[in-house]
């Protein structure tokens, strides 16, 4: 069932390869994750730029029309 000798004769032969493979594959899959979570902060900060823009956008507007209203009933 469990052939310890088995694991000990994998491990000489293929021991050096195998945790190097490792260690490469778990480096590259944290730098890929904390890209992408870079990345994911970014746009959402852009989101929230973003937004905000709409909110001052509508509220430039708002302030326009009023203003233009004051003016259209100052000239009649």
């Amino acid at each position: 069932m469990f052939d310890l000798n088995l694991y000990i004769e994998l491990a000489k032969t293929f021991g050096f390869g195998l945790a190097q493979t490792g260690l490469v594959v778990f480096l590259l899959w944290k730098i890929a994750t904390n890209h992408l979570k870079h990345i994911s902060d970014d746009i959402r900060e852009l989101k929230d730029n973003v937004n905000l823009l709409s909110v001052n956008v509508t509220t430039n507007i708002t302030e326009i029309k009023e203003r233009l209203a004051k003016v259209e009933g100052q000239l009649e």
